[in-house]
């Protein structure tokens, strides 16, 4: 009995230690983050600015219709660099429709890119983008990589809805681990996907958010998890 204590406290320490120091949230409000779609349609042209909107009509991609793709930027500036297997991207829905849809992220390899205005950013100048037909996109797969993807809640109420990617589905290691300007941004292309997201400029809601999540935290928190159940079920 005794052993198992002295096993959980280590286990409690070793996760406070780790967890406290390396677990990092970083939201797009912080630093020289940003949050914006762009826009390819009759609805809005490839030269709109949403970055005032409280919120982002990221998923959306109906050929030769409707064309809005999520770009979304972290500043990384003071987060430790460590192994980020566990990190995770976090959204607060405002509106669902459907059915939950699956997104592919994509990652705008390190560079000048990054650095980008919100504030004047549209679909023609946006970095990783190439011209295309009014309801349609094209990405410049030369400064653009596939990370993976994340899936869109069905319509539920009341919002937000708050949803997060999954490290499986969504691993961020790799491209994290490249970056050498702390600065990340993503892109999102969906589908026929209508569902909204809260961006920073929403007054209550949650604005996009990155977990940075190390490994050891993870196991440190999995093997606490298995020591408790281990007890519960002693009971």
């Amino acid at each position: 009995m005794i052993w198992k204590i002295l096993l959980a406290a280590i286990v409690l320490v070793a996760f406070l230690e780790v967890g406290a120091q390396a677990v990092t949230v970083i939201a797009t409000e912080d630093g020289n983050g940003a949050d914006t779609y762009l826009t390819n349609d009759g609805q809005q042209g490839p030269d709109t600015n949403t970055s005032a909107e409280v919120r982002m009509r990221a998923f959306r991609q109906l050929a030769d219709t409707r064309s809005k793709t999520g770009y979304i930027r972290f500043d990384l500036t003071g987060a430790a660099e460590a192994d980020l297997t566990g990190s995770y991207l976090t959204f607060e829905a405002t509106f669902l429709k459907g059915s939950a849809k699956v997104v592919d992220v994509y990652g705008l390899i390190d560079g000048d890119g990054d650095s980008r205005d919100e504030s004047t950013i549209t679909y023609n100048t946006a970095p990783g983008m190439l011209p295309a037909a009014l309801g349609n996109y094209a990405l410049d797969l030369t400064m653009v990589t596939l990370l993976g993807t994340i899936t869109t809640p069905a319509a539920g109420d009341p919002y937000p809805v708050r949803f997060s990617s999954n490290p499986t589905d969504l691993p961020l290691a790799s491209f994290l681990g490249a970056d050498t300007n702390r600065l990340v941004t993503f892109l999102f292309i969906g589908t026929n996907n209508e569902s909204e997201i809260a961006s920073k400029e929403h007054e209550t809601f949650m604005a996009p958010t990155l977990t940075l999540v190390p490994e050891p935290a993870t196991l440190a928190l999995l093997g606490l998890g298995s020591v408790v159940l281990l007890r519960r079920r002693r009971k």
